[in-house]
């Protein structure tokens, strides 16, 4: 069986589906990517995958590159002439479906989120809400990654396509491993894990900094990469001011262990479809505060494994750090334990792999 997947880059996959082309190439299947020039796709030449670099832009709206897009995917997918096509985030989900309809190929897309610009009401989100649902109209299965993005899609397929929930893209439970809660002598430190920009809730959470104060028993770690360059100079201050310390952009094993250190990590997002920081915290033991938004909702129980706040509301974000460092280190631990215990019943990777597999073979 000949499998095509087109994705926006380099870590939507390797981050995220390397199991799913492991578990692929394993069954003998001839695996072909196409993604944007990284050179680290060579990570999926040494697995056995056959690579077809793009020039897509992940934020670009040139009218002419996006033509320019479908037309590299309608070459690339005569070429190969696949039995079934996998797509995953915006572009590729539109851009690929429409290429796979005009040439009778099936596809199947994966809504990993909304988007910025499909947030609000007006014309932008009406636009593409509408521009998706018509490039996926004859997509043979759609995966949503919560209940909300796939009641905001409201997609009628036609040809018996099929609309599937999946608990994101699940956690590497291996990968992650439960590890013993740090103790509590000096500071309780949070971690933050995200892209610096609007969007991720940085300016709710600096402003909720700035309301606890100057306090000594506390410490903010920063991880993630500027895709707001105004950041850089809020962070700057803030790493003089507060106890906030920016570690860059870091691996995925150095993520890791910075989360091992941690007691807590905050997720402040405006919109997810399902947000993997969560998982990989909830899975390493760590209790979670983030948004009450759909993509954290189903990842973090209230005053269980963690607490939830207010979207944008950097009050109620506060007023979550305070209600968790008002607990006893027990219950700090508790809530972690319960977290993994979470992870390893509900959000295993395996399980959306065999729900994956169950669906791709039937094109065997």
């Amino acid at each position: 069986m000949r499998v095509l997947i087109l994705a926006n880059d380099y870590k939507t996959i390797a981050n995220f589906r390397i199991e799913l082309l492991t578990a692929m190439v394993d069954e003998g299947f001839e695996v072909h990517l196409s993604l944007p020039k990284d050179e680290r796709n060579e990570l999926f030449v040494k697995m056995g995958c056959q690579l077809h670099e793009n020039a897509l832009t992940r934020h670009g709206t040139n009218p002419l590159k996006e033509i320019s897009l479908m037309k590299d995917y309608k070459t690339i997918i005569s070429s190969i002439k696949p039995d079934l096509v996998l797509t995953y985030t915006v572009k590729p989900n539109i851009y690929g479906s429409l290429a796979c309809a005009s040439l009778k190929i099936p596809v199947m897309n994966t809504v990993t989120g909304v988007g910025s610009t499909m947030q609000g009401q007006g014309i932008v989100q009406k636009f593409m809400l509408s521009f998706q649902r018509y490039a996926m109209r004859k997509s043979k299965v759609v995966f949503f990654q919560n209940q909300a993005n796939m009641n905001l899609f409201n997609l009628k397929l036609k040809n018996d396509g099929k609309i599937t929930l999946l608990p994101g893209s699940g956690v590497n439970l291996k990968n992650h491993p439960c590890i013993p809660y740090p103790d509590e002598k000096g500071k309780i430190k949070f971690i933050i894990v995200s892209r610096l920009r609007e969007d991720k809730g940085f300016d709710e959470l600096f402003e909720a900094i700035e309301k606890l104060g100057t306090r000594d028993d506390v410490e903010f770690n920063i991880v993630g990469w500027y895709e707001e360059d105004k950041y850089k100079e809020i962070v700057s201050k803030f790493s003089e001011e507060y106890n906030v310390v920016y570690h860059g952009e870091k691996t995925q094993q150095e993520v890791q262990a910075l989360i091992a250190q941690c007691h807590c990590l905050i997720h402040p997002s405006y919109h997810e479809g399902m947000a993997n920081v969560l998982m990989e915290a909830s899975a390493t033991g760590r209790p979670c505060l983030a948004s009450d938004i759909p993509g954290c909702q189903e990842i973090v129980d209230d005053g269980v494994t963690g607490y939830t706040f207010a979207v944008k509301d950097s009050g109620s974000l506060k007023g979550s750090i305070e209600k968790f460092l008002a607990l006893h280190y027990g219950s700090r631990k508790e809530m972690g334990n319960k977290a993994r215990l979470k992870m390893e019943k509900e959000f295993d990777r395996d399980i959306v792999i065999g729900l994956y597999m169950q669906e791709i073979c039937k094109y065997k």
